[in-house]
């Protein structure tokens, strides 16, 4: 097999043993489906694109590999046009969490009917915008870890329960994240100086804002204790 995932794509294929069907979400040259099928990770899978151009890269990909009979292009926005009810894993990376957040949501009535479904969502930028999003809307987060590309990013699991999480501020910031690992313990010393720095200059405009985001800053410092 001569297909080499980043080390975000891998972290995501390594949250994922023994599935039936994977729909890839913005699956751009469809190489994540591919290794997953041919690792044996997943029997068949979906790569989903909302763009004709990067579905005809993954159309090549599943060609050069031979996997017409194992893996289906599709056209959609997001989940719209996927049939959930084949899929027992959804994979949505290499997005922002605030179009994460969307693209769950605009298919929120479909995933209620699922909620045996895996996600394995790998936010670009707000991770904490996707986890504030999955707690207030029935998400449950069971595990995540880190990967490095340029930069360091998470990666989350998820199921559909239906039962809204309370949790306080600091945990839309640094979710379930090991404290255990040196690479996530990297991730979250950064979390927790981009935080502090950000409530300095909030001190001078919004004393509230400055107070809430120093306070989320010492409770991710102290968990690295």
């Amino acid at each position: 097999m001569n297909i080499n995932l980043d080390n975000r794509l891998f972290a995501c294929a390594n949250m994922i043993n023994h599935a039936e069907k994977v729909a890839d979400i913005g699956t751009d040259h469809g190489l994540l489906p591919a290794f997953l099928v041919l690792s044996g990770k997943c029997k068949t899978a979906f790569a989903c694109d909302i763009n004709q151009k990067p579905l005809e890269s993954a159309k090549e990909t599943i060609k050069k590999f031979a996997l017409e009979d194992k893996i289906q292009p599709i056209l959609t926005n997001g989940l719209k046009d996927v049939c959930l009810k084949e899929v027992s894993h959804v994979v949505i990376a290499g997005m922002g969490g605030e179009l994460i957040s969307a693209i769950l949501q605009d298919s929120i009535e479909k995933i209620k009917q699922y909620p045996n479904i895996s996600f394995i969502l790998q936010p670009m930028s707000k991770p904490q915008k996707l986890r504030e999003y999955l707690c207030k809307n029935g998400f449950e987060i069971a595990c995540e870890c880190v990967a490095r590309d340029k930069y360091i990013y998470c990666i989350m699991q998820a199921t559909y329960t239906g039962k809204p999480w309370i949790c306080e501020d600091s945990f839309f910031y640094s979710g379930k994240i090991p404290t255990n690992q040196p690479l996530a313990r990297e991730y979250l010393e950064n979390l927790a100086q981009k935080l502090k720095k950000a409530s300095d200059g909030c001190f001078k405009s919004d004393i509230e804002k400055g107070r809430r985001l120093l306070e989320i800053s010492e409770s991710i410092s102290n968990k690295l204790k």
